[in-house]
């Protein structure tokens, strides 16, 4: 076979080579990107009905709040690495009728019900611990 037909079979396999090589990485980026998206799966701290004590409150200089509780109570949607403590970020909508709601329930020895966005480093604490981010909260009993 002469060295022209060698190399023009070779440059075809190569090329037939490579686009399926271009299409394995258009879907594993694709999947990817599917992975990455659902990575912050947010949801309930603790179910609908059910409700949890708050231990201590620590009210930031910043405007955010951290609650203490009994963290085993509690599910773990977005996969944090501490659940004993939950943040009210100074940035979120309504922070300051949820914060008269965490306090309402401390004072009265009620439970309180919580939905996580995602999980974040305090910033007072700083490290690289994370905890649950919490964007809705409620008194259940």
């Amino acid at each position: 076979m002469p060295e022209n037909e060698i190399a023009n079979l070779l440059s075809i396999e190569f090329l037939e080579t490579k686009g399926k090589l271009d299409m394995l990485r258009k879907i594993l980026v694709i999947g990817m990107l599917f992975i990455v998206s659902n990575v912050h799966a947010s949801g309930y701290l603790i179910n609908l009905g059910d409700g949890i004590t708050i231990n201590k409150i620590h009210a930031h200089n910043g405007g955010g709040v951290t609650l203490w509780v009994d963290g085993s109570k509690l599910s773990n949607p977005d996969g944090c690495h501490n659940m004993n403590k939950v943040h009210l970020p100074s940035s979120t909508a309504g922070i300051a009728t949820q914060t008269s709601i965490v306090l309402s329930a401390y004072m009265a020895g009620k439970k309180i019900g919580m939905w996580s966005t995602k999980c974040d480093v305090i910033p007072f604490w700083g490290g690289t611990v994370k905890y649950p981010i919490v964007t809705e909260i409620w008194i259940t009993e």
